[in-house]
């Protein structure tokens, strides 16, 4: 039992880190991430520069553990330095809740003394309510996520954490060694991120809240800025490394170039985006991102929390809440990283969390009971609550898990497949999602793609174009490819995209382009003036809520008069594809060969088994379906392994079986079927709120748009966002939406001034952030129901 009291905070510490890390080491992808992971993968290792602001501090830092930790791939030791880096900030959470809860020692009562120096419930209770805090901490989905593959940001959290702690020891002991410790971490801070110089102003406050007259004690003043310098030398790394860097700026060799570089300049246009009149609706954003992240009894702590420190420790509560608050009103009113910005307001919300549960605890004890009960159900009611973050790690774990994650290593090993030994001296077009993963495998695994094979080139937004400018920059090198769809290549209609492949690359080719590209059956039918050439099914076996895709090649002699689109018949649940993003058959060039991908995407509610597919022809200038019935192979559909969510059968719509609309209100009125009428007059906003889940972890970037238009279709007013304000987004590098997470979403439209008076309508839908295509939605049969629904009739009076 003695060796249980001295080390009490030493175990209660590993419970909190082992079982933090052992949920996050199993959910860790087994290869590279594409996207900033990917960097975050590769520049360490080759001792490069990433993106500003370049992380200096986890560049280095990085490239040890890779070298030290010699587990798995490259890509794998990295992701494992994350789950390493969550896993301590949430132990870090237990230990700063620990000891505000016991304090100094020469502010307790001599009972409280006893209690310390001999093991008792009453010690323990101190223990289980820290232990809770951080349980809670690492259990949050967003700590979660970003703990579960390669991120420097993961890092940022863990020195903030430190820094905090480290002011609470040295309010608490008063040893200036706990103070200078500070410092340097303090001094790494920035050349990790300049975020956490938002913090500077709390850490400063608490500084001269403990000790006032430091600034004139020059034997602890100077050591002081002497820590703080050694931490802010890690940025000598720049200019050192810069001239020979084999990746990232060769140019931060100046003053001017230094400062350009590691103040982020040029995306500073992401910073302070909205005004004073948004603070509503932004705070709402946090609530609703806060809600995801702990359990609702345990947001309830949080009050009583700060309340228990701002009676019990004064200065460390100015700590908590200037920390609080200033990384609060810079990240909520940002709107690129914001969910790995929220981690360090998040952290500062679980001790506060923590410290309720102590507050009650507490309170309780003043209840008129003997001594021993009252022991006994304290402890009964710390355990109880730590069943909380406990079931949010098992409830949680099945949907978030990373671990059958391999989309960076499929990418490659599709190009390398393709390409390879074929001397096509092909171009590929790539965004930074793209080539990301094609990096990794080049510098940490030694796998470059043969210039006579293929050449990727990073596709950067220099211009108004860039897509549209790099096509025509690299037409004279051989065939050219992008990594993904690219609606801005073919607006012009001076090209054609076509699909190509399981892992679709879609090729550059003129208009009238005759060649019929390879398939994986060829047809000779054809209807309405229309033939089908052939066509390939990437999958003929399914789960239920993963979607199959058919690519059609098609010709016509003449270019037809009438719309013509196919559609597909699964089972007896149709697929009827919408025009967008689609090369329209009135203006097909005579005998030109046009390739389409549709996508058919099985819903959760079907039953396993074997469903025949068959494809149609339809008339929609006719408003007709044409005689060509073609059979295609059959789906064999099985139930889905990993976790999803059914959608209630009144959720407005069904986003292609991954996100659903559940709700919406427009200035408070919910919708209805038929829909609900809204009355403005011009130059009235209108504000939109709409309820999403997610049904199974989302695979692309969705951007929301909310359009008011009149009744002929024309766009009157819109609204197109990533969701919650840019601080949601539905993927981005890994799933930020998993199954089972709902979210209010806010919208405003504002009315025109000059729109006459009459009947508009509000709709709403998802498209893809980067190729613009819009999601399908399924209606309640499992068939396809168009890619938007109409939310809100509104009136618009006169003035």
């Amino acid at each position: 039992m003695r060796f249980f009291q001295r080390h009490l905070t030493p175990v209660c510490g590993a419970i909190v880190f082992v079982t933090a890390f052992g949920f996050y080491a199993a959910s860790l992808p087994p290869a590279q991430v594409p996207g900033d992971p990917g960097e975050y993968t590769f520049i360490p290792w080759v001792l490069g520069i990433a993106h500003p602001p370049g992380y200096a501090f986890y560049t280095l830092l990085a490239g040890l553990w890779q070298r030290l930790v010699a587990i798995g791939s490259v890509a794998y030791r990295t992701h494992l330095l994350s789950a390493t880096a969550g896993a301590l900030s949430a132990t870090v959470v237990y230990l700063i809740v620990q000891r505000l809860i016991t304090y100094r020692q020469d502010a307790m009562s001599a009972r409280e003394k006893e209690n310390l120096a001999t093991f008792t419930p009453w010690q323990l209770s101190r223990q289980l309510a820290a232990l809770f805090a951080g349980l809670s901490f690492a259990a949050a989905a967003d700590v979660w996520q970003h703990s579960s593959h390669a991120n420097a940001h993961i890092l940022t959290l863990l020195l903030a954490t430190l820094s905090v702690f480290l002011l609470i020891e040295w309010w608490r002991t008063g040893r200036d060694r706990w103070l200078y410790v500070f410092a340097l971490i303090a001094g790494l801070s920035p050349t990790q991120h300049l975020l956490l110089v938002f913090a500077f102003p709390a850490y400063a406050l608490f500084i001269v809240l403990v000790r006032p007259r430091l600034l004139i004690q020059p034997r602890r003043l100077l050591p002081l800025i002497g820590c703080f310098a050694l931490g802010l030398s890690v940025w000598l790394y720049y200019p050192l490394r810069s001239p020979t860097a084999p990746f990232g700026p060769t140019d931060i060799t100046s003053l001017e170039a230094f400062i350009h570089f590691v103040s982020a300049e040029g995306l500073r246009v992401n910073l302070f985006h909205f005004g004073l009149a948004d603070q509503p609706g932004r705070f709402s954003v946090f609530v609703e991102l806060l809600k995801l992240q702990f359990a609702v009894i345990s947001l309830a702590l949080v009050i009583p929390g700060a309340i228990w420190l701002a009676r019990r420790a004064l200065k460390p509560f100015v700590l908590g809440m200037v920390f609080f608050l200033t990384l609060y009103a810079f990240i909520i009113n940002t709107v690129q990283d914001v969910m790995a910005y929220l981690l360090l307001p998040f952290m500062m919300l679980a001790v506060f969390i923590g410290l309720g549960a102590w507050a009650l605890i507490e309170a309780a004890s003043t209840v008129t009971f003997r001594v021993a009960p009252r022991q006994g159900i304290t402890i009964a009611a710390l355990l109880a609550l730590l069943l909380l973050p406990l079931a949010r790690f098992i409830d949680t774990a099945p949907r978030i898990s990373f671990s059958t994650y391999t989309t960076g290593a499929d990418w490659v090993n599709a190009l390398v497949d393709r390409f390879t030994g074929k001397g096509e001296h092909a171009v590929v077009l790539a965004p930074w999602e793209a080539m990301t993963p094609i990096w990794v495998a080049e510098y940490t695994e030694g796998r470059k793609l043969a210039p006579a094979d293929v050449t990727p080139i990073y596709v950067t937004t220099a211009s108004a174009n860039p897509w549209l400018d790099n096509v025509f920059a690299h037409l004279h090198e051989g065939p050219v490819y992008l990594a993904d769809y690219r609606r801005a290549v073919v607006e012009g209609r001076l090209f054609r995209l076509r699909p190509e492949g399981d892992w679709p690359l879609w090729r550059v080719v003129p208009p009238g382009d005759t060649t019929v590209p390879p398939l994986d059956q060829p047809l000779n039918v054809k209807a309405g003036g229309i033939e089908v050439i052939g066509y390939s099914l990437d999958r003929t076996s399914i789960e239920a809520g993963q979607t199959a895709h058919l690519t059609l090649a098609m010709r016509a002699a003449v270019t037809p008069t009438r719309i013509l689109m196919p559609y597909a018949v699964v089972g007896g649940r149709e697929y009827r594809w919408t025009t967008d993003s689609r090369l329209l058959t009135t203006d097909w060039l005579p005998g030109e060969v046009i390739v389409e991908r549709y996508d058919i995407t099985v819903p959760f509610d079907m039953s396993p088994g074997e469903y025949s597919v068959t494809l149609g022809l339809s008339d929609l200038s006719a408003g007709r379906d044409l005689e060509l019935t073609v059979p295609l192979p059959a789906l064999s559909v099985s139930a889905p392994a990993r976790a999803h969510i059914d959608l209630d059968r009144s959720r407005l719509a069904d986003f292609s079986a991954q996100i659903g609309l559940l709700s919406a209100t427009a200035n408070g009125t919910p919708t209805s079927d038929p829909p609900a009428t809204v009355t403005v007059k011009p130059g009235d906003s209108i504000e939109v709120w709409l309820g999403w889940q997610a049904q199974q972890q989302v695979d692309e970037s969705y951007t929301v748009f909310v359009h008011l238009i009149d009744g002929s279709n024309r766009l009157i007013a819109q609204q197109d966002y990533t969701p919650m304000g840019g601080a949601f987004p539905t993927q981005l590098w890994l799933p930020k939406w998993i199954a089972g997470q709902s979210v209010s979403d806010p919208y405003r439209l504002i009315v025109p001034e000059t729109l006459p008076p009459g009947e508009y309508f509000l709709e709403a839908g998802l498209y893809g952030m980067t190729s613009t295509r819009r999601v399908p939605i399924l209606d309640r049969g499992g068939g396809l129901a168009g890619d938007r629904t109409i939310l809100f009739r509104v009136v618009v009076q006169s003035d």
